[in-house]
């Protein structure tokens, strides 16, 4: 009996340690392998992980994680449920001795619920701080004053009056162009057409009722800008002859150049004043009169207007439905995509999604070492429609939210597998529009503005 003890025990004690250890028999392979395990994280919280369609455990009520052990490496069905959302589903592969994350999980609401803002709304415009908007509504059955702006407090729930067309012009027909908001969200600057005459208006919103003043010199302006630093300052730029010369105005002194006559565009940011020259070259200035050239190897001047965009260290250039980014060690533009309507970058700064009419695609601007890990400069495609996409917009740094004609969608970026896509609403002919501060989507629609309540 002691020697078959013994036997046994020696027999015994190797596979306990290494079931410990997490080695498992794999019947299918016939081999001893080392187990994985995966790890999630959702929101909301509290939310079912099946594993190949059986429940194994739910994400705690602290964090929205969970963690599931000692899994034989291979390809399982993952769908991770909760009541009122809609499922997250996917196939993920479990490696030996690794764990598979998914640590960005967002349950999409099955019924997403929205309340009406306000209607009978011609134009709307939102705050950089968004904690405000400006519409615009027509006045009926007022021939001589036939439109009205008002200021919506999102965080106060108050609605007041800003301008009116009378207060503009007393007899003849104004057309509102656009509003230039102040980086502090404080001031708005009408842009307006008075008889076939570009003419410009300031609105002090800190004062009640706001303060109303013509700014005669902004006159024959085209792009105008806040100053960064300076609420009492603009930076504007004029056409003299066939060059674009910048100028830097203040509300109370008049005006004063800024920049060479050779200037082809420019683009005014919290780093300084960006400008390309007719060379191709790209200098920026500081708010002293400092400046340096940016790019060693010229930029390819055509006939298509250029922009410049700045978004933290990023600089672009967007010519003809192309985009194109400065690589800072190069010193040269490279680009990055083509054939695009327009481009959003993501609040971490790592990534920018571009689209255009049918298509949505990701570039990854710096290194992803979260899974699935992705390499600067990697470009990926999400998802492709035959009907025409609307406006995109960043839900977090990992899902977009966008419109497709009448339907609003979520997609995730997570490319293992199948990408993942979920209907959230039906609108007709919508413009939407998510705001990062309060993080709920708003939906101008047949003339009403409808608000979503609050996106996980």
């Amino acid at each position: 009996m002691f020697f078959i003890c013994l036997v046994l025990f020696f027999l015994t004690v190797p596979l306990v340690i290494l079931y410990s250890q997490g080695y498992r028999l794999d019947l299918e392979k016939r081999k001893i392998v080392k187990t994985g395990a995966f790890y999630f994280k959702t929101f909301p919280k509290e939310a079912m992980v099946f594993i190949d369609r059986k429940p194994e455990k739910s994400t705690d009520f602290f964090f929205g994680a969970t963690l599931i052990e000692n899994l034989l490496p291979k390809k399982y069905l993952v769908s991770i449920e909760k009541l009122g959302r809609q499922t997250w589903k996917k196939n993920l592969e479990i490696k030996e001795a690794q764990v598979t994350e998914a640590k960005n999980i967002i349950l999409v609401p099955e019924d997403l619920k929205y309340g009406l803002l306000e209607k009978d709304v011609k134009e709307f415009s939102f705050s950089p701080d968004g904690r405000k908007i400006v519409f615009k509504k027509d006045i009926l059955d007022e021939k001589e004053n036939p439109w009205t702006l008002k200021l919506y407090d999102l965080e106060r729930g108050i609605k007041s009056h800003l301008v009116d067309k009378k207060q503009l012009s007393e007899k003849q027909e104004v057309i509102l162009l656009s509003i230039i908001w102040a980086p502090d969200s404080e001031r708005i600057i009408l842009k307006t057409e008075i008889e076939k005459e570009i003419k410009f208006f300031l609105l002090d919103l800190k004062k009640s009722p706001p303060n109303l003043k013509a700014l005669e010199f902004l006159e024959g302006a085209e792009q105008v800008f806040f100053h960064p630093k300076d609420p009492q300052k603009v930076f504007f730029s004029k056409k003299l002859e066939s060059s674009l010369v910048l100028f830097g105005g203040s509300f109370e002194n008049g005006s004063e150049s800024l920049a060479s006559k050779d200037m082809i565009t420019y683009k005014v940011s919290e780093d300084g004043i960006f400008w390309m020259s007719k060379d191709g070259s790209l200098q920026k200035s500081d708010f002293s009169g400092r400046s340096q050239k940016l790019n060693f190897e010229p930029f390819p001047i055509g006939q298509e207007p250029i922009e410049i965009e700045v978004f933290n260290s990023n600089i672009f250039l967007k010519e003809s439905g192309k985009l194109f980014l400065l690589n800072e060690s190069l010193r040269k533009f490279q680009e990055i995509g083509n054939n695009l309507e327009a481009f959003k970058i993501s609040s971490d700064a790592k990534k920018i999604c571009l689209w255009n009419g049918n298509e949505i695609w990701l570039v990854y601007l710096k290194e992803e070492q979260g899974q699935p890990e992705k390499k600067a400069g990697e470009k990926i495609f999400l998802t492709r429609f035959s009907e025409k996409i609307g406006k995109v917009f960043w839900l977090t740094s990992h899902y977009l939210i966008f419109n497709v004609e009448s339907k609003i969608k979520i997609v995730e970026i997570d490319d293992r597998n199948e990408i993942q896509i979920w209907d959230l609403s039906d609108f007709k002919n919508p413009e939407i529009y998510f705001n990062q501060k309060d993080k709920k989507l708003y939906v101008f629609s047949g003339e009403n503005i409808f608000v979503s309540e609050k996106l996980p």
